[in-house]
């Protein structure tokens, strides 16, 4: 009995940690054969051979993968070539302190980064506030109110950090205050940061955050929260001389239904 036909196996490579995957195809096949995809010795997939190429989709896990082809006959041949797919590790951005000034006045930030694969470049954001955004130690401009600065770190692979951040607070001039947050709605029990930026006075605020249902206090101008509902959250700053407040609404999706 003639043994199945070798094709070859195509796809693989590396790509970033938390990403969709690669893909593996075989770039033919014949009717009346069984394609086994194998990761070493684990089968993570099969086809029925249609005398065209298959795909065997997007594979996630690190390894060595092969394609095994059986046909009606029993007999059993190792298609051309392997494929390794490779996970990349995430740099780390560290935005670095956060810096106090006086009204009208700029500020370096500092970043570092590490892990990854090296060979970083850096964008901080917002950009318009900055003199050189895609520098590890940018200038501001010179700034009125208290602002958050972002930083995202990519390596040589194209492997993007997650964001981290830096706070340039301001003082002089009139009491303001802004909350900002991170994106919402968010799923119940989901990571989101509060940040209250006051801005003026002298600089030397005291931070209050509350909200009614779920009792939640914080003395820290940025809290982190894990909300199991929707909830508005209220801070109330005062530098000694002056109090001003503000609110944010927190919208919680509900989790989708699950059916037997």
């Amino acid at each position: 009995n003639p043994l199945p036909k070798a094709f070859s196996v195509l796809g693989g490579g590396g790509y970033c940690s938390g990403g969709e995957g690669l893909n593996i195809s075989l770039n033919g096949s014949e009717l009346g054969t069984r394609y086994s995809l194998y990761k070493g010795s684990e089968v993570v997939g099969n086809k029925d051979g249609t005398g065209n190429s298959l795909d065997f989709g997007k594979q996630t896990a690190n390894g060595i993968y092969h394609v095994l082809a059986e046909n009606d006959n029993g007999c059993v041949r190792l298609q051309s070539d392997s494929i390794q797919i490779s996970i990349y590790n995430l740099p780390i951005a560290d935005a670095g302190p956060d810096i106090h000034i006086i009204a009208d006045n700029n500020a370096t930030l500092s970043a570092q980064a590490s892990g990854g694969a090296g060979g970083y470049s850096y964008r901080w954001d917002p950009a318009d506030s900055l003199l050189n955004p895609l520098s590890s130690s940018p200038s501001t401009r010179n700034l009125m109110s208290t602002t958050v600065f972002h930083l995202k770190v990519t390596d040589i692979k194209g492997c993007s950090s997650k964001a981290d951040d830096a706070v340039v607070f301001v003082s002089g001039g009139p009491v303001s205050l802004k909350v900002v947050t991170s994106d919402f709605p968010v799923c119940p029990g989901e990571k989101v940061k509060l940040i209250a930026m006051a801005s003026g006075g002298n600089g030397n605020f005291t931070y209050l955050w509350q909200s009614e249902k779920s009792g939640f206090l914080s003395e820290q101008y940025a809290p982190v929260i894990f909300p199991v509902m929707d909830e508005w959250y209220k801070v109330i700053v005062n530098d000694g001389f002056t109090t001003v407040s503000d609110s944010v609404f927190i919208e919680v999706t509900p989790q989708p239904e699950v059916f037997d």
